[in-house]
């Protein structure tokens, strides 16, 4: 298992006031939809298991609209309390051909992909209707999609061998087969994105992407610690523009605190 140090994310120093404050970002962390129905909040870089529980449904992936989560069991759609674990039935999915198995937010939506056929669909969370966006794609679905930086990716099936692919969903042109130490893989069933990085999960097993060409780089595995092995995966406000991380944040905060300060006492000297 490979671990990563915690980097400090920003400094804030309260000039005149005898104080500093340093804030830390913390290890980037994703939802995991297991083979046994539960869902478990994971870190990426040590492979350690929060917030277990179990939905009552194998879900074939899950996704997030802001911090709603939803997931899909190939024929219907639920919501998913992130606290409990409860799945609320919203409705059967008409579109997919029975085989929905992606899932990833995109603005107030759902976007979807089947392992029944090529395409991309749009879900109304309320509703569970679908509309096919796309048609054409390289391949079927093998588990999930994921937006980075404005272009969607998918883990699809590579129809010339088997193998699970990394897909340009945007330009619908491969990239390349999902391999980690020049192996091939073929249980790629979660993605998600964060913190500028691609995460990929295969098994019990969390990786690192190669945007350029689907190689994998071995990150954590959370094995043993009561999650199974993975069926999906998803990161809170996926479909949502990245805002300022928490350290940058927190600057600008002490920073306006301090103007403030600054102002006030300037305006009692000039009494």
């Amino acid at each position: 298992m490979k671990h990563r140090l915690l980097a400090a994310a920003a400094f804030a120093t309260m000039v005149g006031m005898g104080a500093t404050t340093v804030a830390y970002a913390a290890d980037p962390q994703i939802w995991i939809s297991d083979s046994a129905g539960d869902i478990g909040l994971v870190d990426v870089n040590t492979g350690a298991v929060s917030k277990l529980n179990n939905t009552g449904h194998v879900l074939t992936d899950i996704g997030f609209i802001g911090t709603q989560l939803y997931g899909t069991d190939f024929t219907h759609l639920y919501s998913v309390s992130t606290a409990t674990g409860a799945a609320t039935l919203v409705g059967t999915l008409p579109g997919g051909g029975g085989g929905m198995n992606a899932l990833v937010g995109s603005g107030a939506s759902l976007l979807g992909a089947s392992n029944a056929d090529n395409n991309l669909y749009s879900i109304n969370p309320t509703t569970a209707a679908t509309t096919v966006l796309t048609t054409g794609l390289p391949g079927v679905s093998a588990g999930d999609l994921a937006f980075a930086g404005g272009t969607l990716y998918a883990s699809e099936t590579d129809p010339a061998n088997g193998n699970d692919m990394l897909v340009n969903v945007t330009t619908k042109t491969k990239i390349g087969d999902f391999t980690a130490g020049g192996n091939p893989l073929g249980a790629v069933f979660g993605l998600a994105y964060t913190d500028g990085t691609m995460y990929a999960v295969d098994g019990t097993e969390i990786y690192s992407v190669n945007l350029a060409n689907g190689a994998l780089s071995a990150l954590s595995n959370y094995g043993g610690q009561g999650l199974a092995d993975a069926f999906g995966a998803a990161v809170v406000n996926e479909s949502n523009a990245p805002g300022p991380t928490p350290g940058a944040g927190f600057a600008s905060l002490a920073f306006l605190v301090l103007a403030g300060a600054m102002t006030r006492a300037r305006s009692f000297l000039a009494r």
